[in-house]
């Protein structure tokens, strides 16, 4: 078994979990060391977003804004999955806290080294921390002192996006400036900024210490990758012959795959950091293995895409749709490379499926929020269970999502990457949904 350091990648090994590599030994780079985790990361191929996960005690915990600060929700557990021979848990409102704050986040990301969870909010420069190193979950707000905002087109945001670096051991922010540093462990406050344009939902790469940022409010659109160590952006050459709107970016932080896609389309684009040419061909450009693969499926959304998470132990690129019309939300799932070094040879989809995402209940109609994307992935029993996880416009469920079982669903009879409409996700054990507080 191949362990992954932060020199370089090894090669994948199918089953392996990323979260258990990670935890063993990650450690700061810059930030004063940080120590063994007590908690495992199980979100690190996630981009950013609205969702953060983080095991605390055992049991994996979803931590989602709300509309009155933080849904604290006990999501699964793997004993409790293993008695139950991996099925997925049947609905329910299960252990749950709602944690109050004043000023409400839209966004959180998981530091699973030091078991804390942290949110911002579009509207303000405040930023929580939530202690979960138990589940007292204690939270405390910090003025970060910014005031700006940037526009995308689902709106305008103070902190657009978090994501955990364990190198530096702070959480890297979105903001108007650029990509902040917010020190969420010492001082609260922010240390130090990149001057950069920053992306709607960003990835980042733990191996590589990169932000990976696809560009749409720039004219023209970029795939951007930002060394988080350094001050400089740098752009794909070329960019791909097709890009316009890139909105979420993910990496598989096991094989360095990076994954962004187009917004209004059915344009998926592979890039391998790792393998760039940071300079090249010119000051503020960058090459890279890299490949663009149309995921063609019959669809009922203009926006099919637009949500990426990736789940790094089994190499599975989780997607959904934002603002489609209530009952025509779609999600999928595609198998991304599972090799590393990666070569051109490997930077392809082997296969993937897409699919409705079914009502939590009956008169109950799902609608997928619009951003920050509601959108995350997780795994349990020691890596070998791979699930996504939605939340819905209202933040009054949460859906988790096999993605293997996705992935394995029938397929419809005119659309092999559709699965039938007539399969019965929520019966079948692909869907669970739950309740939030």
């Amino acid at each position: 078994m191949s362990r992954i350091s932060w020199a370089g990648r090894g090669t994948a090994v199918a089953g392996l979990a990323i979260a258990a590599v990670l935890g063993a030994g990650c450690g700061s780079s810059s930030g004063g060391g940080a120590t063994p985790p007590s908690t495992t990361p199980t979100g690190t191929g996630a981009g950013s977003g609205s969702m953060a996960i983080l095991q605390v005690g055992g049991s994996t915990y979803a931590f989602v804004p709300s509309p009155t600060g933080v849904s604290a929700v006990k999501i699964g557990s793997a004993t409790l999955l293993a008695s139950a021979g991996g099925s997925p848990l049947a609905l329910s409102s299960a252990t749950s806290r709602a944690i109050t704050l004043t000023v409400l986040p839209d966004a959180c990301a998981a530091d699973w080294v030091n078991a804390k969870v942290i949110c911002g909010s579009f509207s303000s420069g405040t930023v929580t921390v939530i202690d979960a190193s138990s589940t007292a979950f204690t939270a405390t707000s910090y003025d970060t002192g910014l005031t700006s905002s940037v526009s995308y087109s689902g709106g305008s945001c103070v902190v657009c996006g978090l994501l955990y670096d364990p190198k530096e051991d702070e959480t890297i922010l979105a903001t108007a400036a650029g990509y902040s540093f917010f020190d969420h462990l010492k001082t609260h406050a922010i240390t130090r900024t990149i001057a950069a344009s920053v992306a709607e939902n960003f990835g980042y790469d733990p191996v590589t210490d990169q932000i990976f940022s696809p560009q749409y409010q720039t004219s023209p659109a970029s795939i951007d990758v930002v060394p988080a160590a350094g001050t400089n952006v740098y752009s794909l050459f070329p960019s791909p012959a097709t890009l316009s709107s890139p909105d979420h970016g993910a990496v598989d932080s096991s094989t360095g795959v990076a994954i962004t896609a187009e917004e209004y389309s059915l344009d998926a684009y592979l890039v391998a950091l790792g393998t760039e040419q940071l300079g090249a061909p010119s000051a503020g450009a960058f090459t890279a293995l890299e490949a663009t693969l149309p995921l063609n499926h019959t669809q009922d959304c203009s926006w099919p895409l637009s949500d990426i998470a990736v789940e790094s132990s089994a190499h599975l690129a989780f997607f959904s749709a934002e603002f489609c019309n209530a009952g025509n939300d779609m999600m999928g799932v595609a198998q991304l490379p599972r090799t590393a070094p990666v070569t051109a040879a490997d930077l392809t989809i082997s296969d993937y499926a897409f699919a409705h995402i079914p009502d939590p209940a009956t008169g109950i109609t799902w609608t997928s929020p619009g951003d920050p994307h509601g959108i995350a992935n997780f795994t349990l029993s020691a890596g070998t269970l791979h699930y996504g996880l939605l939340v819905n416009a209202d933040k009054t469920y949460v859906a988790v999502v096999d993605l293997v079982k996705l992935l394995a669903a029938p397929r419809d009879a005119t659309d092999a990457h559709l699965v039938a409409p007539t399969y019965d996700l929520v019966a079948n054990g692909v869907v669970t949904f739950f309740l939030l507080p």
